[in-house]
């Protein structure tokens, strides 16, 4: 048995399923406009990646959230109504690396940022908001294992168990245990 799990290993290594110079893109955009109070919101989240040798991607991404919240308020002195708008920005980015063993994945993650997203169950969604975990010294290390299964020809299903765990110790959370699945797409030039 550990003969056959040797050679299934030394395999993996040798027929690499990724090669260097492979690229990956992805990532989402959106505006929301609430019709009932002014409000707008702009989202541009973008990820990419690249095997910087056979097996190994280097990736990361990054989210623009851009939100104008407007109120209307009361002039007691003119008796007229005016409105009043906020404007906010921010940008949170994350990068890690994932070695590839045949199909099958192992990596980390680091995340000074989240996106928060608000989504329908029939798959509708839109981002929220984002949060800059630095701010707070709630930084974050995401643990990947995982698994890509080509669909199509450079389309991949990619079903992943994640552990997320706080990197400050003074956080008293056990971490966060999340399964996924997604889509990515790779080329070559």
């Amino acid at each position: 048995m550990r003969k056959i799990l040797f050679i299934t290993l030394v395999c993996s290594f040798i027929f690499a399923s990724f090669e260097s110079g492979l690229k990956m893109f992805g990532g989402s955009a959106g505006f929301m406009k609430d019709l009932e109070d002014d409000n707008t919101e702009l989202y541009i989240a973008p990820k990419f990646g690249a095997f910087i040798s056979d097996n190994l991607l280097l990736e990361g991404g990054l989210t623009y959230f851009k939100y104008e919240q407007c109120e209307d308020y009361y002039n007691y002195m003119t008796g007229t109504f005016y409105e009043e708008c906020d404007d906010e920005n921010e940008t949170v980015m994350s990068f890690g690396a994932r070695y590839f063993m045949n199909n099958i994945y192992f990596g980390a993650e680091y995340v000074p940022g989240l996106t928060l997203h608000l989504g329908t169950p029939a798959g509708t969604s839109s981002i929220a908001g984002v949060s800059d975990l630095s701010e707070g010294d709630a930084e974050m290390i995401i643990w990947k294992a995982g698994m890509m299964s080509s669909i199509a020809e450079n389309i991949y299903l990619d079903v992943g168990l994640w552990l997320s765990k706080y990197l400050d110790d003074d956080i008293d959370h056990d971490g966060m245990l999340n399964v996924s699945a997604g889509v990515s797409y790779f080329w070559k030039d």
